[in-house]
């Protein structure tokens, strides 16, 4: 599994670099663990995660997201519990802490000595992390898919279609209390590929998080953008982004002008 880890990773990256592509070789490493114990008969991959395997967004991500989307038969602590089993068996040392309640379950995973061993790390005391997120009550309204994913190995996963995606990206946007710049990023995106969003899934979203009847449809989804758009720092979210893109130089696009011409690609 270790001859795996280190794919992808050359003499000349920065730490970042090298950061970014060992926790995504773990992430799919992972992804086919869950696979293989049968964990997407309950659950959809979501988030910047799924965007970047399976869609090919040229960011990185740190977390695994995932939506429940089969109550019947979830076991999130035997998940957890057998993944854990199976990166000991695989000579992967790590420390695993369990939370959550209620909507949101979380599993996070250290990987102690990695970055020193592969090279990443400024720090001998450095660890790579990896989150597993479980939004255990999604809004309703999403339509899922089937994929199959060729990394390392050839394996299953559920996901969300891209226009579901899309609406929670635009959750995101419109109604996170903090600026999260991979966001935007993943915005920019979106509104490139002129992607439809789910409006139901998107609709039913903002209720749940503002607590009032929300709809929102193509007529009025460019200007709430708008609205938010206005408000953002783009110096801050360059900044932030930036480290996380396999090109830095696009984290630059991120600005109201562009965001103002792509607008009208919202459909």
């Amino acid at each position: 599994m270790k001859e795996l880890l280190a794919q992808g990773l050359e003499k000349y990256m920065s730490n970042e670099q090298k950061t970014n592509v060992l926790r995504e070789n773990l992430q799919v490493m992972i992804l086919k663990n869950l696979s293989d114990r049968g964990a997407f008969k309950n659950l959809s991959f979501v988030g910047g995660t799924a965007l970047r395997i399976i869609h090919g967004l040229n960011r990185f991500s740190e977390d695994l997201d995932f939506s429940l989307s089969n109550k019947k038969g979830f076991d999130f602590d035997g998940i957890a519990t057998g993944l854990a089993d199976d990166l000991d068996k695989a000579g992967l040392a790590h420390t695993a802490k369990k939370g959550g309640k209620g909507e949101v379950k979380f599993l996070f995973m250290k990987f102690p000595g990695l970055f020193s061993e592969f090279g990443a790390g400024r720090l001998k005391a450095e660890n790579l992390g990896v989150k597993i997120e479980v939004d255990m009550k999604p809004p309703e309204g999403w339509e899922n898919e089937t994929v199959l994913i060729n990394r390392f190995y050839i394996f299953q996963v559920n996901c969300y279609k891209l226009p579901s995606l899309f609406a929670g990206k635009l959750h995101a946007c419109l109604y996170r209390k903090y600026t999260k710049a991979r966001d935007y990023y993943d915005l920019l995106w979106y509104l490139t590929k002129k992607v439809k969003p789910n409006y139901d899934m998107l609709s039913n979203a903002a209720q749940h998080s503002e607590k009032k009847k929300k709809e929102i449809n193509a007529q009025n989804l460019p200007v709430l953008l708008l609205k938010k758009l206005e408000s953002v720092n783009f110096k801050a979210v360059e900044s932030d982004v930036a480290k996380f893109l396999n090109n830095p130089e696009e984290a630059k696009l991120l600005n109201l002008e562009t965001f103002k011409m792509l607008l009208k690609n919202i459909s």
